[in-house]
């Protein structure tokens, strides 16, 4: 029984690799880039500026 359960578990760990591959990437680009994180970019890294979007 115990093998039966490590091999479903295997198959849907696989499973999830397979057919959600950038779900964590997805996830995170939705949410909204934080005000407070744009203010220490700028402070810190003043060649941030220049970059395009894109970049």
């Amino acid at each position: 029984m115990t093998e039966l359960f490590i091999l479903l578990l295997i198959v849907l760990v696989v499973s999830i690799g397979i057919y959600y591959p950038g779900w964590r990437q997805k996830r995170i680009l939705k949410k909204p880039f934080p005000d407070q994180w744009q203010s220490i970019i700028d402070q810190r890294l003043p060649f941030f500026q220049k970059l395009t979007a894109s970049e």
